[in-house]
């Protein structure tokens, strides 16, 4: 007996093998488990965007990052003399904290900066508005400290200027090259750099992380940084217990980082200008799996 397929029947099938599929795609998202990295400020968004994607999150900054409740004797002495820089840096979102912060007791109005070009990666030049209610003027398309260099560069107004980078005082843990590169670029396109360390980096407590490592409990770790990915291999070292992990980088550099440590990085976002990107790439990772 032959059977006949209506063209219903056959859309029936159609419509149902896609759902199925969808369904498939859609429990491989929701069973992957994502580590955040990131330091306060930066992990609550983060969690926010990998959440919209369906996956579990667990957020545990890898570094932590504070602004000295007393002003500094290095930054007292940049306060008195920030009108004569040409461009301020801001390294993280800490960085502009911090100026606010070192602005307030020193009792100077923000808009002493208005005369000043405001250097600010991503997103952190809406939270330079924000805070100090003056528009950062160099937003690098690459959002990048190097982007920075970058742009000063090929606006052909880096030569005997001056610039202040507000960068972390590093403890505990090996620096990161992004900041010292940064400066050595700056100088060999003859500008005057000055460095002022307006808060700490350090290491946080980890433990608990590396026991779901461990456990076997995570299946990506999301690295924003290089220091994130220094403080991890400073407690675990080339461990294998990585090997079954995927690591996802958020842009070029912090992924140059691991590599360069022996990591085996599967994720680079193609668009680091803001955490969404971030969450696509690990998104059409597993999505494509």
């Amino acid at each position: 007996m032959k059977r006949f397929f209506t063209a219903g029947m056959v859309l029936q099938c159609i419509v149902f093998f896609i759902i199925i599929q969808c369904e498939a795609r859609a429990q491989r998202i929701t069973n992957k488990t994502i580590l955040i990295t990131a330091p306060k400020g930066y992990s609550e968004r983060m969690q926010k965007v990998f959440t919209e994607k369906s996956f579990n999150v667990i957020a545990s900054p890898f570094i932590q990052t504070t602004v000295p409740v007393n002003i500094k004797g290095n930054v007292k002495s940049f306060l008195n003399r920030i009108v004569t820089y040409d461009y301020v840096m801001f390294s993280s979102r800490k960085a502009v904290d911090a100026l606010f912060q070192g602005l307030k007791a020193a009792n100077i109005a923000p808009s002493i900066l208005r005369g000043i070009k405001l250097c600010a990666i991503g997103k952190d030049a809406d939270y330079v508005f924000e805070k100090l209610h003056v528009r950062a003027s160099i937003i690098p398309k690459e959002p990048s400290p190097m982007g920075i260099a970058d742009e000063i560069f090929q606006q052909g107004d880096a030569k005997g200027k001056t610039i202040a980078v507000l960068a972390p005082e590093v403890l505990g843990i090996k620096e990161p090259p992004v900041v010292p590169d940064f400066i050595d670029k700056l100088k060999s396109m003859g500008m005057e750099v000055t460095r002022v360390n307006v808060y700490t980096t350090q290491a946080a407590d980890i433990e608990a992380s590396i026991a779901l490592i461990k456990l076997k409990k995570i299946d990506c770790i999301a690295f924003t940084s290089s220091a994130e990915i220094e403080v991890l291999l400073s407690r675990i070292g080339k461990s294998m217990v990585l090997k079954d992990i995927d690591i996802a980088c958020f842009g070029i550099y912090t992924a140059a980082f691991a590599k360069e440590k022996g990591l085996n990085v599967k994720i680079i976002s193609k668009d680091f200008s803001s955490f969404n990107g971030f969450a696509d790439a690990v998104y059409m990772f597993y999505n494509n799996r």
